[in-house]
């Protein structure tokens, strides 16, 4: 670093530390009311509400995970079952590159 980096770099360490001191002399309070009423902050009185949007999509994860989860279990117990599936993909991915290239 040259010179004038390390004088930036030590005149911002001193002046962060007052300013940490600074900022942590701030009740929380009010602070935390401005940050609600800006919607920064989500009130903690109020309950989540889920929209149908959100539970659709939690549904569709589940579904997503029960299913990743039957391929593992497959994967298990049958070993060479990778192998195959790694064989599929390989030969598909470069049959489609075969087309697409000529």
């Amino acid at each position: 670093m040259s010179g004038r980096s390390w004088v930036v770099s030590i005149a911002l360490g001193f002046v962060s530390l007052p300013l940490g001191f600074l900022i942590r002399c701030i009740p929380n309070g009010p602070v935390e009311k401005l940050f609600i009423k800006l919607r920064i902050m989500r009130d903690p009185n109020v309950l989540p509400v889920d929209s149908p949007e959100s539970q659709q999509r939690k549904a569709t994860e589940t579904v997503w995970k029960s299913r990743s989860r039957r391929l593992h279990e497959l994967i298990t117990q049958f070993p060479y079952l990778r192998m195959v599936l790694s064989a599929v993909m390989t030969v598909s991915s470069s049959a489609v590159g075969l087309i697409l290239n000529s």
